[in-house]
């Protein structure tokens, strides 16, 4: 189970995609839904991703339950392809980037755009997520700061 702060955490990121949501409510007609957290060592790589063909954002905590990275899934590339890229070393056990040495990634939960079926919100995804890093700093994601 994520540690206390990893939760607090997650519950601030379900109360700013609210705010997103309610930011853009007359453009946004599909709406985002966030998973609960996972914990990666209860998890394969090829197990269900929260969401997984859906376009989204992804948050990744590291083992201190501190916000690590958020990155989107938008495009061609739905939520359990990029979360099977960003974190595939963990799972095949070879080496770590260096931005993950000092503490390596343990918990992921995923925010899923709904009702994008006329695909008129593909924006969204983008937005949340450069949204979310600048409203919370996860200290993996720079360029938007």
């Amino acid at each position: 189970m994520p540690n206390n702060d990893c939760l607090t955490k997650w519950a601030i990121i379900k109360d700013s995609v609210d705010d997103f949501m309610a930011l853009f409510q007359e453009e946004l007609t599909p709406c985002f839904k966030t998973s609960e957290l996972i914990v990666m060592d209860a998890v394969k790589p090829d197990d269900y991703y929260p969401f997984t063909n859906l376009q989204g954002v992804y948050c990744v905590f590291d083992t201190i339950g501190n916000l690590a990275y958020i990155g989107k899934a938008s495009g061609r590339n739905a939520i359990g392809h990029r979360l099977h890229v960003c974190l595939k070393p963990f799972w095949d056990k070879t080496e770590w980037p260096n931005k993950w040495k000092a503490s390596p990634p343990a918990y992921y939960g995923t925010i899923g755009l709904h009702n994008n079926d006329d695909g008129k919100s593909s924006w969204a995804a983008a937005g949340l997520e450069e949204y979310l890093i600048k409203k919370l700093q996860p200290y993996h994601n720079k360029n938007l700061r």
